[in-house]
């Protein structure tokens, strides 16, 4: 009787997968709070005013909202990988265009961006 071969073990390209969406989820998660806990004193700023603080954090919550279905349907059609993709490139977007609106002073572009 011949021995069976022994599989191919995917063990070190699975921990590096397993690592990177870690990082990826944590990062991801305090870029996040850090923008929501951030977003009300930078309306505050920009405004000069803190009847606007709430704003931000609530177009924040209405954009993932909006967000969600797409990117679950992209994700159910074509797998996890994309949909993270283009979820996290939209996520870049949106950090790029707050930031811009920091930097300028103009707070539709920074809800615009705290939206993506």
């Amino acid at each position: 009787m011949s021995p069976l071969p022994s599989p191919a073990a995917p063990v070190p390209r699975r921990g590096v997968l397993l690592a990177t969406l870690f990082a990826a989820q944590v990062f991801g998660s305090t870029g996040h709070s850090v923008g929501m806990a951030v977003g009300g004193i930078m309306a505050a700023s920009i405004t000069g005013t803190n009847a606007w603080s709430g704003v931000p954090v609530a177009v924040g919550a209405l954009g993932a909202a909006l967000a969600s279905w797409p990117l679950s349907r992209l994700m159910g059609r074509f797998g996890r990988r994309p949909g993270l993709a283009i979820g996290y490139g939209i996520a870049v977007v949106g950090s790029l265009l707050g930031i811009a609106g920091v930097l300028t002073g103009d707070f539709v572009l920074f809800l615009a961006g705290m939206t993506l």
